[in-house]
């Protein structure tokens, strides 16, 4: 299996998931055109993608939905309470999930879980291909146990490091807006991401990719530190010493090789 960021950010959000033929788009968050640059960047036609999952409807994973679908003729498989708000015209195939789905989609096993975040609904998944699984979860405020038992065993996680507190209180937002994202409907900080990882990761866990980090009130390189030192306090590094992490960029795709 690999993973790709194609986007990440409050500016849009893609991931590309692949297992044997069969390649997943979690979210379609820049325009179709976008999209379409991105995959062309890691060497992917939009003709061999087998769908797009919509983790929620918020714009910066919606936006390119529509325009993909329709023109690639791509099933989009959405959570049934987002589907009355999503805001992306007809759609030329959709399948409606519950929160706790299972299903196949040609070479991959998937299973919702999930998030907590200030939408109509949302969910996190793993993705599976014979014994390896890829782990997603961002736009989340808070990690549920759930969250943890589904993720712990995956070869590959992209998770959640929105933002650093101190540069969050401290920064220019209006104060409305640093409380919806503190909020346990809101985003995951560097901190709250080291300690759930820290449950997470095991001897399985090969790569780590942090994801949706703010531009404002974050850095890649803060990121990275907060979270490797909170594992090394936590004795992470002694399971799990093959780990690899990165941070997503935000304009520029991510490839990552085999899992």
């Amino acid at each position: 299996m690999k993973i790709a960021t194609l986007a990440s950010g409050s500016s849009g959000n893609s991931t590309l998931i692949t297992g044997g033929e069969t390649s997943l788009l979690v979210d379609a968050g820049l325009s179709g055109k976008g999209i379409e640059q991105r995959l062309a960047e890691i060497g992917v036609e939009p003709k061999a993608l087998s769908g797009i999952l919509v983790t929620h409807e918020h714009r910066d994973h919606t936006q390119g939905v529509g325009v993909l679908a329709r023109r690639h003729k791509l099933p989009v498989y959405v959570l049934e309470d987002c589907l009355p708000v999503l805001e992306v015209g007809i759609l030329p195939k959709v399948e409606e999930l519950e929160i706790g789905a299972k299903f196949e989609l040609g070479d991959l096993k998937l299973e919702l879980f999930q998030t907590f975040h200030d939408s109509a609904a949302s969910t996190g998944l793993v993705c599976s291909q014979g014994d390896t699984k890829v782990g997603f979860a961002t736009d989340t405020g808070q990690v549920s146990g759930e969250m943890v038992r589904k993720l712990k065993g995956c070869s590959g996680v992209v998770f959640e490091a929105n933002h650093d507190e101190d540069m969050l209180w401290k920064g220019s937002y209006p104060y409305y807006l640093k409380r919806r994202i503190a909020a346990s409907t809101g985003h995951l900080s560097n901190k709250d991401a080291g300690e759930a990882l820290a449950e997470i990761i095991d001897s399985r866990t090969k790569r780590l990719v942090l994801a949706h980090l703010s531009e404002e009130n974050n850095e890649p390189g803060l990121a990275i530190k907060t979270v490797a030192d909170i594992l090394v306090e936590l004795g992470v590094p002694e399971v799990a010493p093959g780990l690899k992490m990165r941070a997503a960029p935000r304009h520029t795709p991510l490839a990552l090789g085999e899992l």
